[in-house]
């Protein structure tokens, strides 16, 4: 009953994130990583989607180096992130502390990963 809320929350709002709104940024992570929680263990078709909107706004806060959070999202997005959700319950409530420790954890690969996203070949 309430991943539908959260869901609708965050395709209105990722219609038009403003990178200067940071209370809404952290809303919207948090939101995510709730709905990501719920949804863990369970089919949720938007899953990759959002769990790669939530790396790129996080990206957007600042508080970290980018450029892994930026590979975690396109890796989302695409479909190739399969590591369970770095982060629980409990990092959540304070969405600076989560995004620079939990988010922001490398992702480990053996060598360069392509995907076709968008109808185009990409490589990371």
């Amino acid at each position: 009953m309430i991943i539908p809320l959260l869901s609708e929350y965050v395709e209105k709002q990722s219609k038009g994130i403003n990178p200067h709104d940071r209370r809404s940024l952290r809303l919207l992570i948090k939101t995510i990583a709730v709905e990501l929680l719920l949804t863990e263990n369970m089919e949720f078709p938007q899953w990759s989607r959002h769990r790669g909107l939530m790396y790129s706004s996080a990206s957007l806060l600042g508080v970290c180096d980018e450029s892994v959070l930026t590979e975690k999202s396109y890796l989302s997005l695409t479909g190739q992130l399969t590591e369970s959700l770095e982060f629980s319950w409990k990092d959540i409530e304070d969405v600076n502390m989560l995004t620079s420790t939990k988010l922001a954890l490398p992702v480990w690969k053996k060598e360069n990963v392509s995907a076709r996203f968008d109808g185009e070949n990409s490589c990371v």
